[in-house]
Formats: C-alpha cells, sequence, structure tokens
C-alpha cells in the first residue's frame, strides 16, 4: 500500500506542477483548486476533511489552503512534506493574487503591520505578498523536510528526498521528463510587482532580511551582490 502524505506550500510555489508531476509517477492526488475533485467544485474543500473515509484511497493533498482551513485532516496525513518555491519568483507571482484571497490569507495569518497608509497601490500588493510568503512558510514549514519546486525533477535533491522518504526508486525521476514547467503561469502584468533582491531590501528591508535568512534555511544559494 501506498504511503500517504500531504504537501504544503505558499500559494505560487508550483503546486500544479508537484500535482502534476505526483499523477505522472502513479500517486492519486488531491489539488486544493478542485479541478480533480470526485465531486462538485461549489461543495468545497470542507467537504473532503468532513468525509475524510470517502476519501481514503487518494494518496496525496497538494496546496496551501489544506493547512489553513483544514488543519486537523492535513496534520492526520502520517508523512508531511513543505514545499517552497525561490522566494523572489514565489513573491512576484503572489502579488497577482486577488484582494479577495489575500483577505482570507490575512484571516488566518494575520495582516501586514509593516504597510502604512502612505504605501500606494503596487507597493500594498507586494507587502501582502511579501506578508503571505513570510507567514505562511513560518508557520507550515517547521519540522518538515523541504521540496524545493526547482529540482523536483529528474535526478534533483527535491526527489532524491522525497523518493527516500517514502522508499521509492530514484528512477521514477524518468517520468517528470516530459512534464511542461509552465502548467500554470501567470502573466498578467496589470498586477504583477517586477521584483529582484535590491528591490525588495529598498522597499521592505527588515522583512527581506527574514526572506533572505529563510530562503538559504530552505537551500537556495543566493548571491550576496545581488542583495
Amino acid at each position: 500500500m501506498k504511503k500517504r502524505f500531504h504537501i504544503s506550500c505558499c500559494g505560487r510555489s508550483g503546486s500544479k506542477y508537484i500535482a502534476q508531476a505526483l499523477r505522472s509517477m502513479g500517486f492519486s492526488v488531491l489539488h486544493e483548486m478542485g479541478d480533480d475533485w470526485p465531486y462538485p467544485k461549489e461543495y468545497g474543500i470542507k467537504y473532503i476533511a468532513q468525509n475524510p473515509r470517502m476519501f481514503r484511497n487518494f494518496d496525496t493533498i497538494v496546496g496551501w489552503k489544506w493547512s489553513i482551513l483544514t488543519p486537523r485532516y492535513s496534520e492526520s496525513f502520517p508523512i508531511q512534506f513543505h514545499m517552497v518555491r525561490n522566494p523572489i519568483s514565489a513573491i512576484e507571482s503572489a502579488t497577482t493574487h486577488s484582494d479577495a484571497l489575500f483577505n482570507q490569507v490575512e484571516r488566518h495569518l494575520g495582516k501586514p503591520n509593516f504597510l502604512s497608509s502612505f504605501d500606494d497601490e503596487e507597493n500594498i500588493r507586494l507587502g501582502r505578498a511579501v506578508n503571505y510568503w513570510i507567514s505562511y512558510n513560518q508557520r507550515f514549514s517547521a519540522g518538515k523536510p523541504i521540496l524545493r519546486i526547482e529540482d523536483f525533477s529528474k535526478e534533483g535533491r527535491s526527489l532524491e528526498k522525497f523518493c527516500e522518504i517514502l522508499n521509492l526508486p530514484t528512477s521514477i525521476g524518468l517520468l517528470l521528463e516530459h512534464l511542461p514547467k509552465d502548467l500554470n503561469t501567470r502573466k498578467m502584468a496589470n498586477r504583477r510587482v517586477g521584483l529582484n533582491w535590491r528591490k525588495l531590501h529598498e522597499t521592505f528591508p527588515q522583512q527581506a532580511e527574514k526572506i533572505l535568512s529563510m530562503g538559504i534555511q530552505y537551500g537556495y544559494e543566493i548571491q550576496t551582490e545581488a542583495v
């Protein structure tokens, strides 16, 4: 019998890609967005948590909503992973989130108290994305094996770690060679806030230091001259 596991991750960290990768390996996956739910989407994500026996044959759940909206259910999975993406890429992509999504997240994780009434609309959106990335990853990555989306690939270190924990052959990575890398790419130029380390430090210096420290902790090699 396959081991059951939960992969938590901050929004815009590659959950659509990882879900497709897992399916290509033969796992049955429930992604937070509901496109793969075997029931009407309008029932919502909590329907699964309220009927765990009905979904016992699914191997894994993936996404950010499970930890926030169905914590007891997500924690019931015997194996827990946390997935991350390069902080700058994840935060820049998160600036495309709707205000409704930010509102939902902030009800559970808190609002960005470092923003002021003098910040313009772009800085507010960037600040909310920064707050989301820091708060979610701090709360839900602790004590879990970290998978970096960038090297969850053939011969990648995160795939090796994943296979080691689940007792799988690393040759399973061959099944990922032909997966598209842009499964859920967002253009949305009208909302996206361009970002690099220099801009992050200039705009939110205290938060930038925290993000830098967390990124290094997650195994990212960040060039100091880029900061």
